[in-house]
């Protein structure tokens, strides 16, 4: 089963990645969706969670905070989901979440799994590290630009933002500025081997390291919608 959310709210479901149907149209914006523990879990605006199964039928969970959520990621056993004054939350079961304490009241954009770590990034170059999503440390990103988004793959990690910042990290701990770009990249996917990033304009740049990154032809004039992707089953 494949899952897509769009920044409106519409969440889709398809079985093959090409015929799609809309399953639910929430009623305020979604921005994160993940898939673990045999569920998906979107997260919003104002705190909001919702919850499925089959990627079908959604329910709405308890976030336990009015603060808007950016991002979500599984792993560990648990969902991590981090927003606004610097929100981090965590859930066993998508459903009941706790607050954690991240240590800063930035905003944060992003959170990703990978190598037995939780990274989250946000403003004013901020990335933080936890193995379990509750014990949470700043780390250095020798940048002070706003971070939007982060992603695992490949044995890397890739942090994107504003004024063309690229990072990487094999461990997330140590950190290289690897972009000469002058782009506000608003997130960065990983897919198909390869990391895909784009800027409020439509540009399109992908990587297969993270490190050397080649611009994309792109017939999009206007900053493309952000929307999120979860599969399972493939």
């Amino acid at each position: 089963m494949n899952v897509a959310l769009s920044e409106s709210g519409m969440l889709l479901n398809s079985n093959d990645g090409v015929v799609w149907t809309q399953s639910s149209q929430a009623e305020v914006p979604f921005y994160g969706l993940t898939y673990g523990a045999d569920h998906f879990v979107a997260v919003g605006f104002g705190g909001a969670i919702m919850v499925a199964k089959d990627g079908e039928t959604w329910t709405i969970g308890n976030s336990g905070t009015p603060s808007t959520l950016h991002s979500v990621s599984y792993g560990h056993g648990v969902f991590v989901s981090v927003g606004n004054e610097g929100v981090i939350v965590i859930s066993t079961n998508g459903m009941n979440w706790l607050n954690q304490n991240s240590g800063t009241d930035e905003r944060l954009r992003g959170v990703t799994y990978g190598n037995g770590l939780f990274v989250a990034v946000g403003y004013s170059g901020t990335i933080l590290t936890s193995k379990d999503g509750i014990t949470w440390k700043a780390r250095d990103s020798q940048v002070g630009e706003r971070l939007q988004g982060i992603q695992y793959g490949n044995g890397m990690f890739v942090a994107v933002g504003w004024h063309g910042r690229v990072l990487t990290s094999k461990n997330g701990v140590t950190w290289r500025n690897r972009s000469n770009l002058t782009e506000n990249f608003a997130h960065v996917i990983y897919q198909n081997g390869e990391f895909v990033t784009a800027n409020s304009q439509g540009g399109i740049w992908s990587s297969l390291d993270g490190k050397s990154w080649a611009q994309l032809n792109s017939t999009i004039e206007a900053r493309p919608a952000k929307a999120s992707f979860a599969r399972v089953g493939w």
